[in-house]
């Protein structure tokens, strides 16, 4: 029963940290807060056969675990029933916000009980503005937005306008290497003046064989949408990609809401600040997902609440609409008129039950409500820090070296404080 338990917490953790078993050895990934927003950090980084130690299991069980937990996650997201389930306990897990734009690198958005629905279930979100975007996504009709990797980048891949210029050298001095929000914005000004749908990155200068060599996930995965990047410039643009904010949860991943616990994207840790360090989310996933696990486990014995479930009502717009709204305003570039304007628009759009609601309404319903949060902290918010960026506040400010936080009150509504 004991290893039986082990190995429950560590589907907990590989779920929540949206596994992909990337080495059987040694690869290990820091995970520190960022100077930008106070929050608690895991001392130290360990590789993953540290980690299964730790765990209580040998690592070959632990990469099993990983495995097969990746493996469900697909399996859910090819569930279209609606159910209602009634439990002691619940945790919040999810690939993140991002579904919510016209632009992601998201695929297939899988949600179990994602921010919106905890949210609307009466928990506190935290830093919901701060969203990162991946300067580089693949732009290829009926192709996935892909990502292609800042590794590529680095090296030595440039960034070009339709005109063939490589203009990233008049955003940064470090140019094509300069951090990833400031390249995405600087692809989106760019485009913004040329109206232009995409940028272009270039590798066709590279010896012959490099790219095919180097990077052949990502070299085959462009020939499949008609890019040879060793001869063929690749159209790229920014793409929503993570959420460093999410429901508010202390270091065991309860919630503000009593017996509602949250683990991965779906949860703020705090340890993300305002700009996610790349792969940090795994070991979050990890660490959180196994201390939530813990939690969990203390908490069964807590009395149960009966509680009767809202009505549900849906908004009645289009989820095409609904991503492009978000898009041109709660993007890349941010603006105090331009949200105003959306937060009003979505809170103006009328609701209306359905006899038989399917999962697209529901999902409809989650990106709407997190859009309009989105909308709502980062007028709030009226500075520039990390993802999140206003054109009309280009510049920190101390007066928000804070944590946002937004409570669902009935009658009442949303708003945003500051701590």
């Amino acid at each position: 029963m004991a290893r039986l338990l082990r190995i429950a917490t560590l589907s907990v953790a590989a779920i929540a940290g949206l596994a992909v078993v990337l080495a059987a050895t040694g690869w290990t990934y820091l995970l520190r807060p960022h100077a930008a927003l106070p929050g608690p950090g895991v001392a130290d980084a360990l590789p993953l056969d540290e980690l299964s130690k730790h765990s209580g299991v040998t690592l070959p069980v632990f990469l099993l675990v990983w495995t097969v937990a990746a493996a469900l996650l697909g399996l859910t997201a090819r569930l279209a029933r609606v159910e209602r389930l009634t439990a002691g306990l619940f945790l919040a897990l999810a690939l993140g916000l991002w579904g919510y734009l016209e632009t992601s690198v998201s695929i297939l958005v899988v949600r179990q009980i994602p921010a919106e629905d905890a949210f609307r279930a009466g928990a506190t979100v935290e830093d919901i503005e701060f969203v990162q975007f991946h300067p580089t996504a693949l732009f290829v009709p009926n192709a996935p937005r892909f990502l292609l990797s800042e590794a590529l980048r680095g090296e030595g891949a440039y960034l070009r306008n339709a005109s063939g210029e490589r203009f990233m050298e008049r955003y940064h001095p470090l140019k094509e290497l300069a951090p990833r929000d400031v390249v995405s914005r600087s692809i989106v000004l760019e485009l913004r003046a040329s109206g232009d749908p995409s940028a272009f990155l270039d590798l066709t200068h590279l010896p012959a064989g490099f790219v095919r060599k180097r990077f052949p996930r990502i070299y085959e995965t462009c020939v499949t949408y008609g890019v040879d990047l060793e001869t063929t410039l690749a159209p790229v643009r920014p793409a929503a990609h993570y959420a460093m904010g999410g429901v508010q949860t202390d270091l065991d991943g309860q919630t503000t809401l009593p017996r509602l616990f949250a683990a991965g994207e779906a949860a703020c840790t705090g340890v993300h600040g305002a700009n996610r360090l790349a792969s940090n989310s795994l070991l979050e996933g990890v660490v959180f997902g196994a201390r939530a696990g813990r939690a969990m486990t203390a908490a069964r014995a807590l009395p149960r609440v009966a509680a009767t479930p809202p009505t549900s009502l849906f908004p009645a717009i289009t989820e095409r609409d609904l991503r492009a709204i978000a898009w041109n305003s709660c993007g890349v570039l941010r603006s105090g008129p331009e949200l105003a304007a959306t937060s009003k628009r979505l809170a103006a759009r009328c609701f209306e039950s359905q006899p038989s609601p399917d999962r697209a309404a529901f999902e409809l319903r989650n990106m709407h409500q997190v859009a309009s949060l989105i909308a709502l902290a980062a007028l709030a918010r009226e500075e520039s820090r990390g993802g999140h960026y206003r054109t009309d506040f280009p510049s920190k400010s101390n007066l928000f070296e804070k944590h946002s936080r937004i409570s669902a009150h009935r009658n009442a509504d949303a708003t945003v404080l500051f701590s």
